[in-house]
């Protein structure tokens, strides 16, 4: 089986797994205790966020360790209502965002809070002047994704920020990096955004961990309250055993990455030419293999549901996905990211994402996307379609 869904979740390194073990078998002391076991814990805390602080390019201090990327978005927007004293705010997002994102802004709406959508290109991304054309006076957060979780879309964050830097604009900006950390180059300082989200199950690291880079100098009140870990910012016993696995999943990322990022671009050039062969007629790239992230690839076939064709593959040994595992339980056939661009009816309904990881192989791209190539041509065949 080649598993090709890996911007849903990606299997733990090894090493990840043992560092895991180690501090939940072993030394499974609570940070907060005073013991020997409490103190190690502590000064465990305190190295790993050192660790992630520096692949990151932020102040340790800043980072807030949470159970994934969804609290961590939401904390992030959230709390954005507890910096400001106005009755009413505005916040800017796009369309494409993910479902974390999405709801948290709904739930804003429904406290009488104005939000908005920014229209979605999926080869460019979020326009830097779409942005500043919706600024108003209230506006308190501007939220914009760098990897869209679907289509790999890069938005070009450094011009948003740098186009709302120069502008009267004084509110927060926030971004869900949760598709980059560990795959791109995410330097905090250089990109200039107030909040950064992450998730460590999205590079091999452990499920139920993540990060928020807050740079507010403590402005936030908690969205978790109680025992006031994390300097009052995030109330529980620390996940110990994740961050640890955590930190060592993101070292070990980005020893890889120059290295699979070429197999990653290979199987992104290798879908292009694919698709490029079938026809445009009948199969439509999504993803910009040249601009956009490496690992994340879609595409859409028309005429045949996504879910036909996603078992299809899998009886034939290659594990896709038909868009976000995040929202897969919804009753919604096309995601919200999908009804965000401007694709062809015929084509919204057979929408899959390919997603590699810095475990997967050349052979097992060559082999997977044989198979997906042929599979797509059989079912073109059975379903009355015709190959250019």
């Amino acid at each position: 089986m080649i598993y090709l869904d890996n911007a849903a979740t990606t299997a733990a390194f090894p090493e990840v797994a043992r560092v895991v073990q180690k501090y939940m078998c072993s030394e499974y002391g609570n940070p907060s205790s005073l013991h020997q076991l409490g103190v190690s814990a502590e000064m465990t805390l305190r190295k790993c966020a050192k660790i992630i602080s520096k692949i990151l390019n932020c102040d340790s201090r800043a980072l807030v360790f949470t159970s994934g990327g969804t609290e961590s978005n939401n904390a992030a927007i959230l709390n954005t209502t507890f910096i400001k004293s106005s009755k009413q705010l505005h916040f800017i997002t796009c369309a494409a965002e993910h479902s974390s994102v999405l709801r948290c802004f709904e739930q804003l709406e429904s406290f009488g809070h104005a939000v908005t959508y920014l229209p979605f290109d999926y080869r460019r991304g979020v326009d830097s002047a779409d942005v500043i054309a919706a600024l108003r006076p209230n506006t308190a957060l501007v939220s914009i994704m760098m990897v869209n979780n679907e289509l790999g879309t890069i938005n070009p964050i450094g011009d948003i920020v740098s186009a709302l830097r120069q502008s009267d604009y004084s509110g927060l900006i926030h971004c869900d990096a949760t598709q980059a950390v560990g795959k791109l180059d995410v330097d905090v300082a250089q990109l200039g955004v107030d909040l950064l989200t992450a998730s460590a199950h999205k590079f091999h690291g452990p499920k139920g961990v993540g990060l928020l880079v807050d740079k507010t100098a403590g402005k936030y009140k908690p969205l978790i309250v109680g025992g006031g870990q994390q300097a009052n910012r995030r109330s529980g016993t620390e996940n110990v055993p994740g961050i640890a696995g955590m930190a060592q999943a993101l070292t070990m990322a980005m020893q890889k990455r120059a290295e699979s990022l070429a197999v990653m671009r290979y199987l992104s050039e290798r879908l292009a030419k694919m698709a490029a062969e079938i026809g445009g007629a009948n199969v439509l790239l999504l993803s910009d293999y040249k601009a956009g992230a490496a690992h994340i690839n879609a595409l859409a076939v028309k005429g045949i549901k996504s879910e036909v064709l996603l078992h299809a593959l899998e009886t034939n040994g290659v594990v896709v996905s038909s868009g976000s595992a995040c929202h897969s339980n919804t009753k919604k056939a096309i995601s919200q990211v999908i009804q965000a661009i401007d694709l062809p009816p015929d084509y919204r309904e057979g929408v899959i994402r390919i997603s590699a990881s810095h475990m997967t192989t050349r052979a097992q791209v060559e082999r997977a996307v044989a198979i997906i190539e042929s599979t797509i041509k059989d079912l073109i065949n059975t379903f009355g379609g015709t190959i250019e």
